[in-house]
């Protein structure tokens, strides 16, 4: 089996995280009724980079990198780009709805191309300005179709459109400026995931001393537990290797274009959660998809 640009491995490693990403979302917005968003980042890390430390030993024997690393570098990708994510989707989705949270982040191939023109100087096509604009009217749509609809509004769309960028960005770097170094996709994704650990513990103590977040505590129940494990091994460790390998074999737009399913499985995960969209949100996702897909098929020219 191939595992070049076209081959079916990274097209494999994107399913997995179609799974992992689209359970993850209802996941946390179950949590946080009892859970403060920064003490759940905060929990969540530790159990991904346990898992990738696990991972790299079975895989290259040895958990440290013989040459040295550019810690600046490290801690960048970690800080601002996944510890950034991180923290703004916990926040993101405090202050939304798990549908609607679904449907915002399906707006993530739209959020690509923006900061891949930034980036790498990926130049937008008006058929790419339109999907956009469908993107960006489905998310109102879907906002509008939940209880209260603008009356409930706390930023948390807009937070979460934040947070892909931020995403975006550590997607592209690190294929950037670690990868050339000769890191396999499992050790960058340990490294940097170690990166972000160091920053989301700092948040977390810092919104514990001003009173933002809670002391630390445990899960109130065995299904709390088995959800944060899920997040924390499959989510935060696991996803995100399976990512970094399919963005480095596909580049980070397509691979963004390939998980559209992770909505999908969000909102019917949700649904088995006993959240049941609106007629209004049930319209704005299909807007939402309509955009992305007017993206995926009209394509970018260099």
């Amino acid at each position: 089996m191939s595992d070049g640009r076209h081959g079916l491995l990274p097209m494999a490693a994107m399913a997995v995280t179609c799974l992992l990403w689209g359970t993850m979302v209802p996941f946390t917005a179950e949590l946080f009724t009892t859970m403060n968003p920064f003490f759940f980042s905060a929990i969540r890390y530790p159990l991904g980079v346990g898992a990738m430390c696990l991972l790299v030993l079975l895989t290259e024997r040895r958990l440290f990198h013989p040459a040295p690393l550019p810690l600046g570098r490290v801690l960048t990708l970690g800080g601002a780009g996944m510890a950034g994510w991180a923290t703004l989707y916990a926040v993101g989705i405090y202050l939304t709805d798990a549908i609607t949270a679904a449907a915002v982040l399906a707006t993530g191939p739209v959020v690509a191309a923006l900061v891949g023109r930034v980036l790498t100087g990926e130049k937008l096509q008006a058929r790419v300005m339109f999907g956009i604009a469908l993107a960006v009217a489905g998310g109102i749509t879907v906002a509008l179709g939940r209880d209260g609809g603008f009356a409930g509004f706390k930023g948390g769309e807009v937070i979460l459109v934040i947070a892909l960028g931020c995403w975006t960005w550590y997607s592209t770097q690190a294929q950037r400026w670690l990868a050339p170094l000769g890191l396999s996709q499992v050790r960058l994704t340990l490294w940097t995931l170690s990166g972000a650990l160091f920053w989301v513990e700092a948040i977390y103590l810092a919104a514990w001393a001003l009173g933002f977040a809670p002391p630390p505590s445990a899960p109130e129940s065995p299904v709390e537990w088995a959800m944060l494990v899920w997040i924390g091994f499959g989510g935060t460790g696991l996803a995100i290797w399976f990512w970094n390998y399919g963005a480095s074999r596909l580049g980070t737009t397509i691979a963004t274009v390939n998980i559209n399913l992770v909505p999908v499985i969000a909102v019917c995960t949700a649904m088995l959660l006993g959240h049941m969209p609106t007629l209004l949100q049930v319209l704005g996702g299909l807007l939402v998809i309509a955009g992305v897909a007017w993206v995926q098929f009209g394509g970018m020219r260099r």
